[in-house]
């Protein structure tokens, strides 16, 4: 069975959108958890209603303290996916492993993104940039490019 990372992608602009697509709607989707409707205020609500239901009887402080690690752990997770997605957009038809180009070029886009990110949030009013934040959503994007070539070393038995 061939997974999309390791299919052989046909020539032609119809090849390049369908790798490219994924990447912006990733991208537009982190753009949009960077809004005020995602703040740390906003997210308190609906993370307390299901923490509560979970675990009635943690405290303030230990509520607190897992809001901003699951918060954290978004972060992680967004650049994980779209180190992936950046990976698997840029892989060429003759490629038969993942160059040490590609693979720099795909965590200067994540790193870019992760500070534009954050350049976003510092103009939005119930949000602030982070160095942080950049350097969790940079880590996402190596943990997902790792993650890839691990995969296709194994696949391919290397």
């Amino acid at each position: 069975m061939v997974d999309a990372m390791h299919a052989i992608p046909t020539n032609g602009w119809r090849s390049a959108l369908q790798r490219w697509i994924p990447v912006f709607l990733w991208a537009g989707l982190i753009f949009y958890f960077s809004t005020e409707s995602f703040s740390f205020s906003n997210t308190e609500g609906f993370f307390s209603d299901w923490l509560f239901w979970f675990l009635p009887e943690i405290s303030p402080a230990q509520f607190m303290a897992l809001h901003l690690v699951s918060r954290k752990a978004a972060h992680w997770f967004e650049y994980f996916v779209l180190g992936i997605l950046l990976l698997r957009a840029q892989r060429h038809r003759d490629e038969s492993k993942l160059s040490l180009a590609t693979i720099a070029w795909t965590l200067a886009l994540v790193l870019a993104y992760a500070a534009s990110d954050e350049y976003h949030q510092s103009w939005v009013l119930e949000r602030t940039a982070s160095a942080v934040d950049v350097a969790i959503d940079t880590f996402g994007g190596i943990c997902g490019v790792f993650w890839i070539c691990l995969s296709r070393k194994r696949s391919t038995g290397a």
